[in-house]
């Protein structure tokens, strides 16, 4: 089952998918959006979309980056969260920081739903899944000026056998950074852990799409796309299956007319 919807204002626009996990012995949901702002657009506050305390903690901000991502990211956190519980009303729907930093998620109803949340330059992204069912999400843009640090930060073992599935090494490197970082946020960790111990196991190479597993962490697997100049992971629990058409979100990426990752 999915459902992709597309919503836009004169600030940003942004497309919605609504994910089936299916596992051995249950059957969950997860709802996920992407975001865009284009960078030449100051981004504001809708008050038809963010609450009191939420607008206050936006012009508490001193800097454009700090408000675009906080923009970007619970635009995407909203919107994820309406696929999923089928609401209209984002204002009933805040985020609010852990005590890690970490999103936390807020709807008012009684079922059990956190996030993840990644932004990159004009790009928001966000999956709201059920506590039970650990995700984590992250969207990098390809950038070869950075080759040489995130070089620096993976085992020799990743990189041989990553090497003998995907020639680019740019976006080796950057689906390698991705899949972690996504990882890092399901451990809550961030990337404050030993690079080492988010190690990729195995990449595989599907139509569309990579699968990577991780050496210390193997109850989990991530799934890594390229669309529109953007690499973006999510990582899940291994047993569960969960599909999304490479091909249509392409195609959701190239109706954002996104320059920024170029």
């Amino acid at each position: 089952m999915s459902i992709f919807g597309w919503w836009s204002s004169l600030q940003w626009r942004s497309f919605e998918k609504y994910i089936v996990l299916n596992r051995p012995d249950l059957i969950m949901n997860a709802g996920l959006s992407f975001v865009h702002i284009s960078e030449d657009k100051k981004p504001g506050i809708d008050p038809l979309i963010f609450g009191l305390d939420e607008i206050e903690d936006y012009r508490k901000m001193k800097y454009d980056v700090g408000k675009r991502n906080y923009v970007l990211g619970r635009i995407a956190a909203k919107r994820a969260a309406s696929t999923m519980m089928s609401r209209s009303d984002l204002t009933k729907i805040t985020i609010s920081r852990g005590v890690f930093g970490q999103p936390v998620l807020h709807t008012g109803s009684p079922d059990k739903l956190a996030v993840s949340i990644s932004h990159c330059q004009c790009m928001g992204a966000a999956i709201v899944f059920p506590e039970g069912s650990p995700m984590g999400i992250d969207v990098e843009a390809i950038n070869p000026s950075r080759n040489e640090t995130m070089a620096s930060l993976m085992t020799a073992a990743e990189m041989e056998s990553g090497a003998t599935v995907i020639s680019n090494k740019a976006f080796l490197l950057t689906l390698l950074w991705s899949s972690k970082e996504a990882l890092s946020k399901v451990l809550r960790t961030g990337l404050t852990i030993p690079f080492e111990l988010l190690e990729i196991e195995t990449i595989q190479s599907y139509s569309g799409f990579y699968v990577s597993t991780f050496t210390n962490f193997p109850q989990y697997s991530a799934k890594t796309y390229l669309t529109g100049g953007y690499v973006w992971s999510i990582v899940a629990p291994r047993k569960s299956e969960w599909h999304l058409d490479p091909l249509q979100m392409q195609n959701h990426f190239l109706a954002f007319d996104c320059g920024c990752s170029k």
